[in-house]
């Protein structure tokens, strides 16, 4: 809900929780941004109700592309001691 909030106002904190596990299971696999943001317009726009917002989910999917990347798969080289 912090990065991807479709429905900008009055929404409870576990009105997306339903969504995680997709989510999940793309990042998990590798997808890459554009399938994340695909599936995040669809959700918006069939699931939710909303119109489109292609650079926001874009931006979305980027963003938890690289917080997967930094959390899950960064290089052992950045490791700190």
């Amino acid at each position: 809900m912090a990065l991807w909030e479709p429905i900008p106002v009055g929404v409870p904190l576990d009105e997306y929780e339903s969504y995680a596990p997709g989510i999940w299971r793309f990042l998990s696999e590798g997808a890459d941004a554009d399938v994340i943001a695909r599936e995040l317009a669809r959700w918006r726009t069939g699931h939710i109700g909303m119109g489109a917002d292609e650079d926001r989910d874009r931006r979305t999917a980027q963003r938890l592309k690289d917080w997967w990347y930094w959390r899950f798969e960064y290089p052992e080289d950045v490791e700190t001691s």
